[in-house]
């Protein structure tokens, strides 16, 4: 903040704001009424108009009021957003908005579960998905721990070498996509998925706790492979249930 009047990133003065509205407004220009909303992009379609979404990375929700209402199509929320979840549930059906989560992976020095569990602790508080620090490392990171060496260059031995936390945060994906299908099978709000989630995988709302990723399912004492698996099952058998109900003549 001692190089420009206003930042772009992380905006919380009002002086921010309106230097992101104002290329906000000027993408509205481009594209008209009908801006694409993430995740609906359709690849090949006959639709030959822009498929553009205007991005912001906001840190503090708890601030940003309706300032960009009708102007931002999708927010990265920092893990600030986990402490006032209404708030920000309503801010991304107002504007409205598609919600990312941003933030890190589980430490070297922690179960990677806790990645999976953040996936999940996503999905359950309305984000569409998770987005870690920077993710790239080079071929120190073989030899050395590093925290965000996600993906390794490791030269003559791979040139894209998925650490077990980025296996980790495909687990969690995955797992996510199961409790979508579920929800579409069943009708059921992500509140009620929740429910069947807490009933499997311990959590702890004192998201202050030195542990990462920092949410509710990611700062459990405990999390133990098992108890994901059974959640899995669990899932597979509603949805098995579901498949043959919807068989039946």
């Amino acid at each position: 903040y001692h190089y420009s009047l206003w930042s772009f990133d992380e905006p919380f003065k009002l002086l921010d704001w309106r230097a992101v509205n104002y290329f906000a407004s000027l993408t509205r220009e481009v594209l008209g009424p009908t801006s694409i909303q993430p995740g609906r992009f359709q690849a090949g379609s006959a639709d030959a108009s822009p498929q553009i979404a205007f991005r912001a990375d906001v840190s503090r929700p708890m601030w940003q009021g309706s300032v960009a209402n009708g102007l931002v199509d999708a927010l990265y929320l920092s893990d600030q957003a986990y402490r006032v979840p209404r708030l920000v549930q309503n801010l991304g059906s107002r504007m409205p908005a598609t919600l990312y989560n941003y933030g890190h992976t589980n430490g070297i020095d922690e179960s990677n579960w806790r990645t999976v569990a953040w996936c999940l602790d996503a999905y359950l508080h309305g984000f569409e998905g998770v987005l870690p620090w920077q993710s790239i490392a080079g071929p120190r990171a073989l030899t050395e721990p590093m925290q965000n060496a996600l993906i390794i260059d490791g030269g003559d031995h791979g040139l894209a070498i998925a650490s077990l936390r980025l296996h980790a945060l495909r687990e969690g994906a995955q797992l996510v996509e199961l409790l979508r299908l579920l929800q579409a099978s069943r009708g059921w709000s992500r509140n009620q998925i929740a429910a069947l989630v807490h009933q499997h995988l311990p959590r702890d709302p004192r998201i202050d706790r030195p542990r990462s990723p920092k949410t509710p399912l990611a700062a459990a004492r405990e999390l133990e492979a098992g108890d994901f698996l059974q959640l899995k099952l669990t899932v597979l058998q509603l949805l098995d249930q579901a498949s043959r109900a919807g068989a039946r003549p």
